[in-house]
């Protein structure tokens, strides 16, 4: 911005100058050279004081997007980590990410979580919070995920999900509306999931509508997600329709599975 300041009021001043000396015999050089100087200081002086009179000023550094997370930001991602894992989970690094160099353009902070996974919630507003479980029990297969105690797979149908998903909540988020669970089974996963989607409304997170908790085939955690966005009932896969032959159109009734 400084470089197109200076490049056009050197042009204003140069145009004056030129306006002023045409058609008369040119002053010396040094004399020229003064005013000119004398003219562009004097627009450097009144952009400045626009500037600071009407703007506050903020120097970014645009390269540096990521930066090691504040203590509050620190704080803040660690219980919502235990809110959702317990004892089980915790932070091992959390990093402020701000792709704009702007503090509250699309900023969050992340975490790397032990034993393995990944935490995110967008800061300041604190109106979506993602984690995702990733349990593996060896390199070769996709993440186990996290074992919910008093509850076992495999999920078959919507009733067995909704089980399992109302045993987590409960245990974990008792502010969620369990009455209105939205049931709905991904199509493009590799691996079938399952998710149980709840209006949700506590005081500690006002900005926070809906909760939506992600189980694998086997009724294992894969994923957590809460949002400022209310729940919204999609179509459901009709009960016994696999996705493969949902793909490829041998399924089309469908039905929404909301209690």
């Amino acid at each position: 911005m400084l470089t197109n300041v200076a490049g056009a009021v050197t042009g204003v001043g140069g145009g004056v100058l030129s306006v002023r000396f045409a058609g008369r015999r040119l002053p010396p050089w040094g004399l020229r050279h003064r005013s000119l100087l004398a003219m562009t200081g004097a627009g450097f002086s009144a952009v400045a004081c626009i500037l600071v009179t009407t703007a506050g000023v903020r120097v970014v550094d645009h390269a540096e997007g990521t930066r090691t997370a504040s203590a509050e930001q620190q704080a803040a991602i660690a219980e919502v980590v235990r809110q959702a894992m317990g004892s089980n989970f915790r932070v091992k690094h959390a990093s402020d990410f701000t792709p704009h160099g702007l503090d509250g353009m699309e900023q969050s902070v992340w975490a790397e979580l032990e034993p393995e996974g990944m935490a995110q919630m967008s800061w300041p507003d604190r109106d979506r919070i993602d984690i995702d479980v990733q349990v593996h029990t060896t390199s070769e297969h996709p993440p186990a995920g996290y074992p919910i105690p008093g509850a076992a797979g495999p999920v078959h149908d919507p009733s067995v999900a909704r089980r399992i998903a109302g045993r987590y909540v409960a245990a974990h988020y008792p502010a969620a509306v369990t009455a209105r669970a939205l049931v709905d089974r991904s199509e493009d996963e590799p691996e079938e999931t399952w998710t149980a989607t709840y209006p949700y409304r506590e005081d500690r997170m006002p900005a926070i509508a809906s909760l939506r908790v992600t189980l694998n085939r086997a009724g294992r955690l894969r994923g957590v997600r809460l949002s400022a966005a209310a729940p919204v009932a999609r179509p459901a896969l009709p009960t016994g329709c696999p996705p493969k032959q949902l793909k490829a159109g041998a399924c089309r009734k469908r039905s929404p599975q909301l209690d």
